[in-house]
């Protein structure tokens, strides 16, 4: 993201020479201008919104050299709004992010009630089990789709094997922490992640022994990462089924952690 500053003196300049060459007032560009460049800019997509306004400005003056109708650049205008707006909601609507939103909001709103004594652990106190069952549900769904390209396109025993033991464990994991989830009211993501979408499909493009390499590669680092995960939540969480389901959780982990790395050294040789 371009850094504020900056960004609200483009906006100033962009919209004097809009104005000038449209011959309206800045102010009047302003007000219908400011609205979608604020929802743009908390969303991340600044710099998309001022490329869009600069290839508009580009557009205007083409059109003047053509000596077009100024009706196609409003029609091609509307239509890039549309699409970018197709973008930022798109943005939202990644299913991490509504898991985790909701949980806030949970947590938020209990923070401003009496919680029932009958519970040994107030929803209140649950942001970080609540988070971490968030991140556990995403990197599960990852591990079951990187298991099954592996079990597909996998070159050797090792890989397939590794990648049909990930299916296996996994999904078993995933459904454990589904009804977990449903028990303590916390919100998990149905879909995986931008981030753990783009791992599959960045593995999905490589082929042959690339292929091996870089699955094998991919679980050693992720399931180093997801051990420290779960050993953390195990011995410091705030809600005892959350942790126990972890400390449960960790020597399949840790199974996996040893099958990766085995496989990892004999694609070595």
């Amino acid at each position: 993201m371009l850094p504020a500053r900056f960004a609200d003196v483009y906006f100033s300049l962009m919209i004097r020479e809009l104005s000038h060459q449209f011959n309206k007032k800045p102010g009047k560009f302003k007000h219908e201008l400011s609205s979608l460049f604020l929802k743009f800019y908390k969303h991340g997509f600044i710099f998309v919104w001022l490329c869009a306004l600069a290839i508009i400005l580009y557009l205007h003056q083409y059109n003047k050299y053509l000596k077009m109708k100024k009706s196609v650049l409003f029609v091609a205008a509307i239509a890039g709004t549309c699409f970018l707006n197709s973008c930022a909601n798109g943005n939202e609507n990644d299913s991490k992010k509504q898991a985790d939103s909701t949980n806030t909001a949970n947590i938020d709103s209990a923070k401003k009630r009496d919680t029932s004594e009958a519970h040994p652990v107030h929803m209140a106190d649950m942001k970080p089990d609540a988070d971490f069952a968030v991140a556990a549900a995403d990197g599960g769904m990852m591990e079951v789709a990187l298991g099954k390209l592996a079990e597909k396109k996998g070159t050797t025993a090792g890989v397939k094997k590794l990648g049909a033991q990930m299916v296996k464990d996994h999904s078993k994991a995933n459904k454990e922490l589904e009804a977990l989830a449903k028990e303590k009211n916390i919100a998990i993501p149905s879909e995986m992640s931008a981030k753990c979408q783009k791992n599959v499909t960045e593995l999905d493009e490589k082929k042959g022994k690339d292929f091996d390499k870089a699955y094998a590669d991919l679980m050693v680092k992720d399931h180093k990462d997801d051990i420290d995960d779960f050993k953390k939540e195990a011995e410091k969480g705030n809600d005892s089924t959350v942790s126990k389901w972890a400390k449960n959780t960790l020597p399949v982990l840790e199974h996996h952690l040893m099958m990766s790395e085995n496989v990892q050294k004999s694609l070595e040789k």
